[in-house]
């Protein structure tokens, strides 16, 4: 993927066309390839089997599939080196029939008590493939709310004794940790997107996030390696067992401890950064619970989109929003050629509602209106932003990027829906960039759904999709 530079560039008809993508991994490095056609097949299956038994593999088919996968890691030279040693040791000791009971007692004991995944499973979130150019088949994607926490996996597996034991733990715990990161498909037969878009920094991060994860943990003692395979649950535990207000202090306190962590410094590690701004998102929704600033009135347009951008602010650190109908430059420039070649009496610009932009580059645009208005408003809405997504085109072609495709969103109250403009000839076509829509809360209800949803993961991704199309790495 080009990034837009000074300059407009000649293009070469050779090389490779590239869309913007949010969070695809890149299937040419190994070490992506088999976290993502192999081992993520698998745990996208247990997950199956836990929720789903009546349509489930059988338990001898997980147990193929995992020494399957065991003897692939032990063998493979992209995993790290203690998951190939641990896996090498597990697959000279593996018991199909005490896995295969296990396993099956397992899920009888578990049944509604799964812990539910909490804020470093969305943190792992940002990675997921929400990206599906015209023209392909659409990806089944695993939602955020389809991670297996490793302490329902753990209890699942535990079939081996001894030293193997403690081992067998380290290694599952590090596989769910690296299967968060890179949230994939679990499908046989898929038809993937090409050429695969170039990786992303924040998924660099967050794999080695995963591997910084695993050595932590082998490094505990065992009392304490326990209290941090359940602590990933807390966060929506307290929200539905106690209150906002708890989870919002709790929260606080989470923060408080990476400003401890890390006084005075104006950089933060890229993967605690990460961490950071999704704890500043949470407690930013959760103030705006318990007191949205428009009291018990229903919300204007303007405080829907004072909300959205509260959230979008904090997720970036080199992109800037500019609302209050400014005029959007390249819709300018797109009405002016129009004018002089069609004779178009109007050369002025259109205005946008909230302008994404670096430095004087225009970005994209989100389109706002309140809650519960006509159909017919939104349509004319969305058609208004396809048309700007088109302009955005024209704008990002001029500074060199080959076959620029924009990511636009359209919201209406608290639902938004991202979507992608991308080019097919001469025609401009847009089509939804995830099958999920984004909720921001209103309500405690809301609050725990928005934690158990993608939503959190989708807005990372919007964001992050800028890195690809600016002269910088990260944001």
């Amino acid at each position: 993927m080009a990034s837009i530079s000074a300059h407009p560039a000649e293009t070469s008809a050779d090389q490779p066309t590239r869309s913007l993508s949010i969070g695809t991994l890149d299937n040419d490095i190994p070490a992506h390839r088999f976290f993502h056609v192999v081992d993520a097949r698998h745990w996208h299956q247990v997950e199956t089997f836990h929720r789903y038994r009546d349509i489930s593999l059988s338990a001898q088919r997980h147990a193929d599939i995992y020494m399957a996968n065991l003897k692939h890691i032990s063998v493979h030279g992209g995993a790290p080196e203690p998951l190939r040693k641990i896996a090498s040791e597990l697959v000279k000791h593996f018991k199909n029939d005490e896995f295969v009971d296990k396993f099956l007692k397992s899920t009888d004991k578990v049944g509604e008590k799964r812990a539910a995944h909490g804020v470093r499973s969305m943190i792992f979130g940002v990675t997921e493939n929400a990206n599906t150019p015209p023209g392909t088949k659409p990806l089944k994607r695993l939602d955020s709310t389809t991670i297996v926490l490793s302490v329902v996996f753990i209890r699942s597996v535990i079939f081996i004794r001894s030293v193997v034991f403690i081992r067998s733990i380290v290694f599952i715990r590090s596989v769910v940790f690296i299967y968060s990161v890179f949230l994939v498909n679990g499908e046989k037969n898929i038809i993937y997107p090409h050429p695969w878009p170039t990786m992303l920094s924040v998924h660099k991060l967050l794999f080695q996030l995963a591997v910084e994860s695993l050595k932590m943990y082998e490094a505990q003692h065992s009392k304490e390696r326990d209290i941090l395979l359940v602590k990933d649950a807390q966060y929506t535990n307290i929200l539905t067992e106690k209150e906002i207000r708890q989870l919002l202090r709790r929260l606080q306190q989470d923060w408080g401890n990476i400003g401890a962590e890390y006084p005075g410094e104006d950089t933060l590690p890229a993967v605690v950064d990460i961490e950071d701004r999704t704890l500043q998102v949470l407690m930013q929704l959760c103030k705006f619970v318990i007191r949205p600033h428009f009291g018990k009135k229903a919300p204007s347009e303007n405080d829907i989109l004072m909300l959205w951008v509260s959230v979008f602010s904090l997720l970036t650190k080199n992109i800037t929003m500019h609302t209050g109908e400014k005029v959007m430059l390249a819709s300018k420039a797109v009405r002016q050629m129009q004018s002089s070649e069609f004779g178009d009496p109007s050369d002025c610009g259109r205005k946008a509602d909230c302008l994404f932009m670096f430095g004087e580059i225009e970005l994209s645009n989100i389109e706002f209106k309140r809650d519960n208005i006509d159909e017919t408003e939104i349509r004319v809405q969305n058609r208004k932003n396809v048309r700007l997504g088109r302009c955005l085109q024209e704008s990002q072609a001029a500074y060199g990027v080959e076959a620029p495709s924009v990511l636009m969103a359209d919201v209406a109250g608290y639902t938004g829906v991202v979507y992608q403009v991308a080019q097919m000839g001469d025609v401009a076509v847009a089509g939804k960039a995830t099958p999920h829509i984004v909720q921001l809360p209103s309500t405690e209800g809301g609050l725990l759904e928005f934690m158990t949803s993608p939503s959190l993961a989708i807005l990372w991704n919007f964001m992050v999709s800028f890195s690809e199309a600016c002269p910088f790495e990260t944001l």
